[in-house]
């Protein structure tokens, strides 16, 4: 029994002064409790309140979740772990001196009503190394804050009251002569200009007076004549006059001015007259008879004849012509077999190559004589709108 005992003394002396505890099982600290030594080196458990007691001397080396609220922690040491700190608490940063890192929550800080949360982040190298600074995001929706010229210019002018020098009163400004005033009075401008021919503003007139050349008034001078109407022979003298030194052609006029009168006195046979006349119409081709008979108005002398063709007729047999033969009362006024005619593609007479003799015994028509026009030849392709022009004098 004394061997025991003696076992078990020494057993307790060699733990004396230190306590080995092995196997210790891992769990779950109690809320607001943990273990320590009291001043006897006894093994106690502690209750840490909200409201008193700090944790000293401890390394954070990992984890998250650690928050910094309204308490200073005033302790120095290594906080190695990443801290989520609320920015709206700036009084809880006072005591921390040294973070080996700080980040980002890993959700956005909560904004409150009396402003935001932001990041506070150490700056972990360079002269700035381990100081805190808060990460504010900010983000520029307006990459370009600078205002162009024209956004200037515009913001200026639809400003009210602002008084805008624009370019429309720059150009109005540079039109103005240098030195220009406008407060002269119109007789200060009447000096300056002076008056008279030789200055470019007459004197000033009065009511009834009329500018004269050498700029200055006059008043004018009326002849009144009551007595308007020609007589008689102030009529007859201008009409007389003018009929006399005229050129006057197959007649003669004489202003005779002892009655008033004027004498005209036609040349006796020298008037040429003549009488155009259509024997077809303009389309139909031209068919050979007697196209036209009619009585002359008066006696008449026939001393030429024409004749044109409005389409020409052509004819493939060479020398072929239309021919037309005109009759006085039943007598042809050519001589011999050569009639009035028109060359094959040809429109008028006067291009013909046979030109015919007119018969004196027959051109001389008695007043209401007869006159018939025929054609008496025509070619196969006859041609249009033939005319005859009978020309002579009475």
């Amino acid at each position: 029994m004394k061997w025991v005992g003696q076992h078990i003394w020494n057993l307790i002396a060699r733990f004396r002064s230190d306590v080995y505890l092995e196997d210790i099982n891992t769990g779950t600290i109690v809320s607001g409790g943990n273990l320590g030594l009291d001043s006897n080196n006894k093994i106690v458990k502690s209750t840490i309140t909200t409201s008193s007691g700090d944790i000293t001397g401890v390394d954070l080396t990992g984890g998250e979740g650690i928050s910094v609220d309204d308490e200073l922690n005033t302790t120095s040491g290594d906080y190695s772990a990443t801290l989520n700190i609320l920015s709206a608490r700036p009084t809880a940063l006072g005591g921390v001196k040294v973070f080996s890192s700080i980040t980002a929550p890993a959700t956005q800080v909560p904004t409150t009503t009396s402003g935001r949360y932001y990041v506070i982040e150490r700056i972990s190298s360079g002269n700035d190394q381990d100081k805190l600074v808060v990460n504010v995001p900010w983000v520029d929706t307006d990459t370009n804050t600078q205002l162009t010229n024209d956004q200037v210019k515009t913001a200026v002018e639809e400003a009210d009251d602002s008084n805008v020098f624009t370019n429309a009163d720059h150009t109005k400004l540079n039109g103005i002569e240098a030195g220009a005033t406008a407060d002269q009075t119109a007789s200060e401008i009447r000096t300056l200009l002076g008056t008279g021919n030789g200055n470019l503003l007459p004197a000033a007139g009065s009511e009834g007076q009329f500018l004269k050349h050498d700029g200055t008034f006059g008043t004018p001078n009326y002849t009144t004549n009551t007595d308007t109407q020609l007589t008689n022979e102030q009529v007859q003298d201008i009409v007389g006059a003018m009929f006399t030194g005229n050129t006057e052609t197959n007649v003669t006029a004489t202003y005779q001015d002892s009655d008033g009168t004027i004498d005209l006195v036609a040349a006796s046979g020298t008037v040429t007259e003549s009488f155009i006349v259509a024997c077809s119409d303009e389309t139909s081709d031209l068919t050979t008879g007697t196209k036209v008979t009619f009585r002359m108005p008066y006696a008449f002398t026939i001393t030429s004849v024409k004749a044109s063709l409005t389409t020409a007729a052509s004819s493939d047999e060479e020398g072929q012509k239309t021919i037309i033969d005109i009759t006085n009362s039943g007598n042809s006024i050519f001589s011999g077999d050569i009639k009035l005619n028109i060359d094959t593609e040809q429109t008028t007479s006067a291009t013909a190559t046979s030109t015919p003799t007119l018969n004196e015994d027959t051109t001389g028509c008695s007043n209401d004589a007869e006159i018939k026009i025929t054609i008496n030849n025509v070619l196969s392709t006859p041609g249009a709108g033939l005319k005859v022009a009978i020309i002579g004098n009475q």
